[in-house]
C-alpha cells in the first residue's frame, strides 16, 4: 500500500474531482471515485474528516461524523435553547434559523438520508440523559418547580404527585400575590 492511498471505510479512493460547486457555507464540493467503480458526492470538510491511510469500516467512519456534526449541533441547541424564556416577536424566525443551521451542519458533514433520524436520535438521548442525571424526568422537575412556587418549601414535594391536582383556585391566588408583593418590594429596592 504506497502511502498516497486513501480510503473511505472498505472503499479506495479513486480520484477526487472539484465540482465547482459549493454547500450551504462555502466548502468545496468534491466527487470521490472509488476503485472498481462508484462514487459520491463530499464536501471537503466531509473527506478530510473520514478519508484515512488504511481501510476501516462504514461504522467508524459513521461514527467519526456523528461525533464531529455533534461538535457543531450542540452550541446551535444551546443558543436557541438560551432563547427560549425571551419574549417571541411577531414573525420570529428564531426556531426555523435553528433547523437550517443544524442541517447545513449535515450537509457539510456529507451524511447521508438514512443518518439523519440516528444522528438526531443520539442528540435527542443525550438531553434526555441530562434530565434523568438528575434522578427525574421532565416531567417531575416541573411538579417540583410547581409545588415550590405554591409552598415555597422544596421539601414538602411527593414524587410522583402533582401539585396542581392538590390545589384550589385560593392557593393559586395567594401564591400569586406572594409573586406580586416580592415583584413590588424588587421595584421599589
Amino acid at each position: 500500500m504506497s502511502p498516497t492511498e486513501k480510503f473511505i471505510g472498505p472503499k479506495k479512493i479513486f480520484a477526487v474531482e472539484i465540482t465547482g460547486d459549493v454547500s450551504f457555507i462555502g466548502t468545496k464540493v468534491l466527487k470521490v471515485h472509488y476503485e472498481g467503480g462508484g462514487h459520491e458526492f463530499l464536501t471537503e470538510t466531509a473527506l478530510g474528516l473520514i478519508s484515512s491511510d488504511a481501510p476501516s469500516d462504514f461504522t467508524s467512519v459513521r461514527n467519526l461524523v456523528f461525533k464531529e456534526a455533534k461538535k457543531k449541533m450542540f452550541p446551535l441547541l444551546g443558543a436557541y435553547i438560551a432563547t427560549l424564556g425571551e419574549d417571541v416577536p411577531e414573525g420570529d424566525t428564531t426556531r426555523q434559523t435553528l433547523v437550517t443551521n443544524l442541517f447545513e451542519v449535515v450537509a457539510e458533514y456529507s451524511i447521508k438520508q438514512r443518518d439523519i433520524d440516528p444522528l438526531f436520535n443520539d442528540i435527542s438521548a443525550i438531553i434526555a440523559k441530562i434530565y434523568s442525571d438528575t434522578g427525574e424526568t421532565i416531567g417531575e422537575n416541573y411538579n417540583r418547580i410547581i409545588n415550590y412556587f405554591l409552598t415555597g418549601d422544596l421539601s414538602t414535594y411527593i414524587p410522583g404527585t402533582d401539585p396542581l391536582s392538590e390545589t384550589t383556585f385560593l392557593e393559586i391566588k395567594k401564591s400569586l400575590e406572594k409573586v406580586a408583593e416580592a415583584d413590588a418590594a424588587q421595584k421599589n429596592n
